[in-house]
Parts: C-alpha cells; structure tokens; sequence
C-alpha cells in the first residue's frame, strides 16, 4: 500500500464465473477442459487493487 497509515485486509472472496453465450460457442466450439479456454476470446477481469489482468487461472474441486 502506498500509503503506510492504512491496513489491509481479506474482507471475504468473490466468485467470478466464466461464462459464453450460445452464438459464441456454437461458432467456437465448447471448451472441454481448462486448457481449452487460452484459445478462446474472453473479456478478462482487471484487479482494482493491482490493476493487474487476472489470467485463466482456476481452482478445480475447491
């Protein structure tokens, strides 16, 4: 944090769900495993606290 004073911390977690229209997948194809979805066009997720683009990057089972 840029300014010292101030104290962070982990409120809770926020699901974020990846999601395709029906035109889209019908003209792409479905994705069948999480490696599939790198050749896929996606609207990515920016961290407002890093603002950093948030990858692929998913937990399975948990």
């Amino acid at each position: 944090m840029q300014d010292s004073s101030l104290i962070g911390r982990k409120l809770g977690l926020l699901p974020v769900f990846k999601v395709a229209s029906p035109s889209y997948l019908a003209q792409h194809g479905t994705p069948q495993r999480p490696a599939d979805l790198s050749a896929h066009q996606a609207i990515l997720y920016t961290s407002p606290t890093t603002d950093r683009i948030e990858d692929w990057k998913s937990l399975l089972n948990g």
